[in-house]
């Protein structure tokens, strides 16, 4: 009975001390987990925009373009769309495939580098659609694209789009104003 009098306090020290011990770890894990998941977060971020940026880029090259106006706005020659657009899917990193969208919506061209889902009206309505219908059509020597990225269906999709628009180095007759014309998207 007095040994157990001495050792319960000895003991229940210890105890104490553990129990604070483990609550500083657990305190400390959490604040380095939740540290860490802010650093990943703003690394994925980070990669999403640069992918986006270059599909910015790919697709705004590819579309201020009077060449491209005459073949894909003034008509639909589907040999120089595929082989002009539908090339750069497979031969460039980040593009999974590339769109033509008319200004009803409807596709005009489609080419995949690997197995894209088929669902491009899903893709419209998941977001694809405001950031077309946000493009404003200008008969200006100046590009009118975008970039951003949906969430369909559990995947992130990366976006560059841009309107078909000339560079006013062509002639149109008539001219071409401001009616919406197609975009391409990579």
């Amino acid at each position: 009975m007095q040994l157990l009098r001495l050792v319960l306090p000895v003991v229940s020290v210890i105890l104490i001390s553990l129990f604070a011990l483990v609550m500083v770890a657990v305190i400390f894990a959490a604040r380095h987990d939740r540290s860490a998941k802010i650093a990943e977060t703003a690394i994925l971020e980070n990669a999403i925009e640069k992918v986006t940026e270059r599909l910015f880029v790919l697709a705004e090259d590819n579309a201020w373009w009077d060449e491209a106006v005459t073949n894909v706005v003034l008509k639909e020659n589907l040999d120089w769309i595929s082989l002009t657009f539908g090339d750069i899917a497979p031969s460039r990193s980040n593009v999974d495939g590339t769109l033509v969208i008319r200004p009803d919506s409807s596709v005009m061209y489609r080419a995949e580098a690997r197995e894209l889902p088929p669902q491009v009206t899903g893709w419209l309505q998941a977001g694809m659609q405001k950031a077309i219908d946000e493009l404003k059509p200008i008969n200006e020597n100046f590009g009118v694209s975008t970039w951003g990225y949906i969430l369909y269906e559990g995947q992130i999709i990366a976006l560059g789009i841009s309107m078909l628009q000339p560079t006013q180095y062509e002639e149109y007759d008539p001219p071409l104003g401001t009616a919406q014309r197609p975009v391409l998207i990579f």
